[in-house]
């Protein structure tokens, strides 16, 4: 699995964990997870210790399996289950904070964009892993278990 992949569909659920936040849902506060997962992303794309926009678009587009600019909830649960990433329940959670429009679709412009600047705190155009950890604790989805499917 490449770590990097992981990383999309997390960041991409933050933006809405203020946004549309459902507060029936446990937020997902365990700093160690969160730096373990920015660490790996960081190691796949430039081990720089910052995640960039260019980043995320390259995973977005691992995600796009149709190629149409465009990630679809099924290509995305099928991404997330490819990659053993969670359960069902939490790709389908994920997806719909992604979506940070409504529109049904995850888009590069507004979701993608969005979900970054939600993370790059200081708006410096990196998300560094401190932003990447205090961002992380404001998810609020269905616990995830990599082995379940």
């Amino acid at each position: 699995m490449m770590p990097g992949a992981i990383f999309f569909p997390l960041v991409l659920a933050a933006l809405c964990g203020l946004v549309q936040c459902q507060g029936n849902r446990p937020p997902l506060i365990d700093p160690s997870a969160a730096k373990e997962l920015f660490q790996q992303v960081d190691r796949a794309g430039s081990n720089d210790g910052n995640l960039t926009l260019m980043g995320l678009k390259e995973l977005f587009d691992e995600f796009d399996s149709n190629d149409n600019n465009l990630v679809e909830r099924a290509e995305f649960i099928r991404a997330w289950h490819d990659r053993g990433l969670g359960s069902e329940e939490s790709a389908n959670a994920l997806f719909q904070k992604a979506d940070t429009d409504g529109d049904g679709v995850i888009n590069m412009d507004p979701d993608v964009k969005r979900v970054f600047k939600y993370f790059d705190m200081n708006d410096d155009g990196r998300i560094s892993l401190p932003e990447f950890v205090v961002m992380w604790a404001t998810l609020s989805i269905p616990a995830s278990n990599s082995s379940t499917s």
